[in-house]
This record gives structure tokens, sequence and C-alpha cells, in this order.
């Protein structure tokens, strides 16, 4: 469960389980899901049609300021970091 406070950046670390790419309106966005600790976090690239080596199974840190969406918690172009295998 995340809990958030206004515009305080969080930092999490989890495993791809999904991927996505959304076209709502005229701009792109590439969306995943995270499965964290923590529970679940989507995380999307506005613009983006995909994000190098952003795949599925694959472990990443994000860092960014949380928004509440239409799904939870989500990260809108945060900073991320590919790790290795856990």
């Amino acid at each position: 469960e995340f809990t958030m406070s206004p515009r305080q950046q969080i930092t999490r670390v989890g495993t791809v389980l999904s991927r996505s790419f959304l076209s709502p309106s005229d701009v792109p966005s590439f969306r995943i899901c995270l499965e964290t600790a923590g529970g679940f976090i989507n995380v999307r690239w506005l613009g983006r049609m995909e994000v190098p080596g952003v795949t599925l199974g694959r472990r990443l840190q994000v860092c960014g300021i949380p928004l509440q969406g239409e799904d939870g918690v989500e990260l809108i172009n945060p900073d991320y970091h590919l790790l290795g295998d856990k």
C-alpha cells in the first residue's frame, strides 16, 4: 500500500509485470505495471513508444513524484535504472 504526500519523491524497485503502448488522443505513451515489495505501481513515459531495456520480467528502480491515476498510483516520466537479476 502506498501512502502519498504532496510533491514528495519516491523510489521503488520492482519487476515489470506488463507493458503496453497507449495512444489516448494524439499523445503516445508507454506504460508498465511494476510489482514492488509494497504492491503494484503504474509507470508511464509520455511521448514514447518504448523504453530501451524495459522488458517483461526485468527488474528496475524508478524514482519520481507519484500521482493518483485512474488505476491507482502512477509515476509519469520517472528516472529509472535497469537492475540485474534478483
